[in-house]
């Protein structure tokens, strides 16, 4: 496998781990921080990343 390969897939994987934050930042959602904080620090397990993009893509009324 040569380096660009390499770099892609961490690349990739890094976009695909900050995703639940990405979203976060983009909607506005008024739980930013603490989404952004369990998303860096639990996520790196495969259940709390799930529960984080399902509160990240939660409709948040107050949020807007």
């Amino acid at each position: 496998m040569d380096i660009t390969a390499i770099v892609a897939i961490i690349v990739a994987a890094t976009v695909v781990y900050a995703l639940p934050s990405i979203i976060v930042l983009i909607r506005g959602h008024r739980n930013r921080r603490a989404l952004i904080c369990y998303n860096l620090l639990g996520s790196w397990m495969i259940f709390p990343w799930f529960i984080t993009m399902v509160w990240a893509t939660y409709n948040d009324p107050s949020s807007r």
